[in-house]
């Protein structure tokens, strides 16, 4: 059976510093890997608020895309007709501006499919405004050239009703949907991330903790293995040395039988 004085002292310390490195090799990769965690999280949570940010701000274009119809409808000279569909123009591309980004940056299938239909909403209530646009512009050249035409002036104004209730009422309503449902994610996302990036802080500390507690234990009971089998028999070697050089050769000589450095010095005197 193996026992410990038969092991070398070179490979006692050999050991003792190994467990050593492996301990604080543990708590460098326990921290590395505690970091990494938090730091996704972060990135998730702070991804997560610019969504939110940009989809807040698509949805102010939506609205200017909205005013931008209301004056269309209201316009009754060609410069207020041109104003207004230049405006509508302005927010249309300012929508774009955000969500197209956002389409190109989304990882999530879901949140890829809510922007690509914003996309399309914002694509169709354009149509529909040039529609309206159109109709309301040959009212505007009717009244312009003083023409009296009332027949085709109420189906005019029929049809941009009828534009505005069966289509653009309909995606203004839509849209507001899917903004909201987005927004709403988003935010309950955010407070996820940061409830898990707490956590998991709480948890790479715990984990330091125990580590820094364990190697605190290894290392005092290197220290004590080593004095117990290193020093102590070392020392326990000088009392006979002594003797012999004061030449009493009549010595007991602990450590003989050892197969370590210990047992060969003892062997030796």
């Amino acid at each position: 059976m193996l026992r410990i004085s038969d092991i070398r002292i070179g490979s006692k310390l050999i050991v003792m510093s190994a467990l050593g490195v492996l301990l604080v090799g543990g708590m460098v990769f326990g921290q590395l890997s505690g970091n990494r965690d938090v730091r996704d999280s972060n990135d998730t949570a702070f991804n997560q608020q610019r969504l939110a940010r940009a989809v807040v701000e698509a949805k102010a274009a939506a609205r200017g895309m909205q005013v931008g119809l209301l004056d269309l409808r209201l316009a009754a000279t060609g410069p207020e007709l041109g104003k207004a569909k230049q405006a509508l123009a302005d927010r249309y591309k300012s929508f774009h501006d955000y969500v197209d980004p956002l389409v190109a940056e989304a990882k999530e299938p879901e949140t890829r499919t809510a922007l690509e239909r914003l996309q399309t909403l914002a694509d169709q209530y354009l149509a529909a405004a040039k529609d309206i646009g159109t109709a309301k512009a040959a009212i505007v050249e009717i009244d312009e050239r003083q023409l009296d035409d009332i027949p085709k002036v109420k189906a005019l104004n029929e049809q941009i009703v009828r534009i505005g209730n069966e289509r653009a009422q309909p995606i203004r309503a839509e849209t507001d949907s899917v903004i909201e449902k987005m927004v709403g994610a988003a935010i309950s996302r955010v407070r996820l991330e940061k409830d898990k990036a707490t956590q998991q802080m709480s948890s790479a500390e715990s984990m330091n903790m125990v580590m820094a507690a364990i190697a605190a234990l290894v290392l005092i009971a290197s220290a004590v293995f080593g004095v117990l089998s290193i020093a102590r028999p070392l020392a326990a070697l000088t009392k006979p040395i002594n003797e012999l050089a004061a030449g009493n050769f009549n010595v007991a000589v602990s450590g003989v039988g050892r197969r370590d450095e210990v047992g060969q010095i003892a062997t030796a005197v």
